[in-house]
């Protein structure tokens, strides 16, 4: 019996140590864990306060890209409404400046379509020896 009881008393042992080294082995994994967490909080913490430090933050930074815009867009509103009044301006002188123009193609059109009327009626009444008078429809223009 004594040899049966110390075979007993050898597979608890190897139990117990068996039990022993699985907790170990948790332990060390959980140990692993919490310090990698612990690790990557700080990480983050440390990068957050090191931007707030410099100046950086990033809520802030936005909100002042929001005022920013808002005082340029008050600036450029008052800018805008001189450039605009300036602009309407230079419309306006553009505008004119082309109804010149389309004047100016129109009396050359004119004077072109009456000197071939000329040119046309002299000719016909040269060889017919009598002055004719043309009237008004039967000389076409093409205005654009």
């Amino acid at each position: 019996m004594d040899n049966a009881h110390t075979a007993q008393l050898s597979g608890k042992a190897l139990a117990r140590a068996r039990v022993r080294t699985r907790r170990r082995k948790a332990r060390r994994i959980r140990r692993t864990v919490v310090a990698l967490t612990v690790a990557a909080f700080i990480a983050a913490w440390l990068g957050i306060y090191v931007q707030m430090v410099l100046g950086k933050d990033p809520a802030l930074s936005a909100s002042a890209r929001r005022a920013t815009k808002q005082v340029a867009v008050s600036t450029t509103t008052n800018k805008t409404k001189t450039s605009s009044a300036a602009a309407e301006a230079k419309r306006r002188a553009a505008k004119k400046a082309a109804e010149r123009k389309r004047a100016k193609e129109r009396a050359a059109k004119a004077a072109a379509a009456a000197t071939s009327t000329q040119a046309t009626t002299t000719s016909s009444s040269s060889s017919a020896g009598t002055t004719s008078s043309s009237s008004p429809s039967s000389v076409t223009t093409s205005q654009s």
